[in-house]
């Protein structure tokens, strides 16, 4: 697996991808998923009998816009697609920190030396064959790894996929954390405050039976500047993300029966949420949407 995972990013017709899949047998996509202009979005590459499976973004518009620019091309080919997932269901190739399909929870954790980022559970589709999976899925180093469970809670899947530019930023904020105290001064209050004109609202058409809704939201907005404005003063860079997250699913809630936030009101959201951030001192990596991982509106 990890020959495979070394060339995510690189073109189906890398000379290195080719050797491996004509070792492996990969037959090439036959039918591509499309966008309303012909573009490739998604296509997967396998070889069904040894239960190994390639997944590839199309170079022209999915992958960049998802992942960043590719690491290789042939821009020769007009349909030229980028590797950045692999999933296997056989032991036919080793896995990544030693997996091996039939693995118990338990060896999952110790092998992976981590918690799971993500827990689901699907249950079976109508399509002949689906079942009923228990997933985890890890965030590594350089990759995400999901594995998936039967009900006898035995590995049935490993799937690795390439983290995308709105994960590396998370990963890039997440590690500087710790070392934005030092961005962070009490005497950001008052550019604090200048940044939470909450005047925005009063533009907003909201149909008169989601008023209240509107107060609640303004109340949110009032007691999160408080609380911004509390830990700048004391430095705290992780409560300052700690606080945002909760604003951003408390909002989540609020919007979860009536679905009065639309784009107009999203926009002015994430804008004024940002500008409150960045004005204690926080610096929040470009093109990183801070209210992205939890929002839901």
């Amino acid at each position: 697996m990890k020959r495979f995972i070394s060339l995510f990013g690189h073109s189906y017709h890398s000379k290195d991808l080719i050797q491996l899949i004509k070792h492996f047998e990969v037959k090439y996509p036959e039918k591509p998923f499309l966008n309303h202009k012909g573009e490739i979005m998604t296509a997967t590459a396998s070889n069904r009998s040894k239960e190994l499976y390639l997944g590839f973004k199309g170079a022209n518009y999915a992958y960049p816009a998802g992942f960043g620019e590719p690491k290789s091309i042939s821009p020769l080919r007009e349909e030229e697609i980028i590797l950045m997932e692999i999933t296997i269901m056989s032991n036919i190739l080793e896995g990544v920190h030693g997996l091996k399909i039939g693995d118990s929870q338990e060896d999952v954790l110790r092998k992976l030396n981590t918690k799971p980022k993500e827990k689901s559970t699907s249950e079976p589709s109508s399509m002949p064959g689906s079942v009923k999976r228990h997933n985890w899925i890890f965030w590594m180093d350089d990759y995400k790894v999901q594995t998936s469970f039967l009900d006898d809670f035995k590995l049935d899947f490993i799937r690795v996929r390439e983290f995308e530019k709105s994960e590396k930023l998370k990963i890039k904020l997440n590690a500087t954390i710790k070392e934005q105290k030092k961005n962070l001064s009490p005497e950001n209050l008052k550019k604090i405050e200048a940044a939470g004109d909450l005047s925005f609202l009063n533009r907003w058409s909201i149909d008169s039976k989601d008023e209240l809704k509107k107060n609640e939201l303004t109340e949110f907005l009032k007691n999160y500047l408080a609380l911004i404005s509390e830990h700048t003063a004391k430095k705290s860079a992780s409560k300052i993300y700690t606080e945002t997250s909760k604003l951003v699913k408390s909002i989540n809630k609020l919007n979860r029966n009536t679905g009065f936030i639309e784009s107009t009101e999203r926009a002015d959201l994430c804008a004024f949420i940002e500008k409150v951030v960045q004005s204690t001192g926080f610096r929040i990596p470009e093109g990183l949407d801070i209210t992205e991982e939890y929002r839901m509106w």
